[in-house]
């Protein structure tokens, strides 16, 4: 689980999911793009009020070397009482070439 902010989720340490579990984007080994050195691991879920591949509040851009590349949004469907005033999400992403040596 990462991410942080709203939706209940808490702060975890990376490779630990039980924070996600009503709703969560899925993304394939995601990893914050702009850590040198990368951290060893990755995350699947993004799940609270903030989008990144590490725990906090701070939004951070993350890149994925999964092919084929997919993305999941999971839901309970259940709002109340720990998900009042949701905002929804917009995913903004570019698909890089297969260059780098993933």
């Amino acid at each position: 689980m990462v991410g942080g902010g709203g939706g209940g989720a808490s702060p975890l340490p990376p490779g630990n999911s039980p924070g996600c579990i009503s709703d969560w984007l899925l993304i394939g080994c995601i990893r914050s793009a702009d850590r040198i050195p990368p951290l060893p691991g990755c995350e699947d879920r993004v799940c609270g009020g903030t989008f990144s591949a590490e725990a906090g509040m701070l939004a951070k851009t993350v890149q994925s070397s999964v092919r084929p590349f997919r993305l999941y949004f999971h839901t309970d469907g259940v709002e109340a009482p720990n998900d009042i005033d949701n905002r929804g999400f917009c995913l903004d992403y570019v698909q890089q070439p297969c260059t780098n040596g993933f």
